[in-house]
């Protein structure tokens, strides 16, 4: 054997080493997504009824949006929204409390 034949097949044998643990890592991680993140077959299964009641589907909906849903209202709460900033910008220097001022007189 010569020297590029020995060279060739060290080659080969790193190249393969790394395929294989490359598709170890990748089936390692397709099973350990599937583990933590499981398909759910039927939607309504996530929402689970505690009660005597049945539940329509209007509710069930509402319930499957989670805990964070918040119903957007209909009118913006501009008073609300002038006070917080007024009470925020106290502690700013006078020249960013007025550019914070006019920022939120667009509201």
């Amino acid at each position: 054997m010569d020297w590029s034949q020995i060279d060739q097949l060290i080659l080969n044998k790193a190249m393969h080493a790394g395929q294989d643990s490359k598709a170890r890592q990748i089936k390692k991680f397709t099973r350990l997504h599937k583990k933590q993140h499981p398909i759910t077959k039927n939607e309504k299964e996530t929402v689970i009824n505690l009660s005597d009641e049945k539940l329509d589907d209007a509710v069930s909906s509402m319930l499957q949006k989670g805990l964070n849903f918040a119903v957007t209202p209909r009118s913006t709460p501009t008073e609300d929204i002038l006070t917080g900033v007024e009470k925020a910008i106290l502690s700013l220097p006078v020249e960013k409390m007025e550019e914070a001022r006019q920022e939120t007189v667009r509201i």
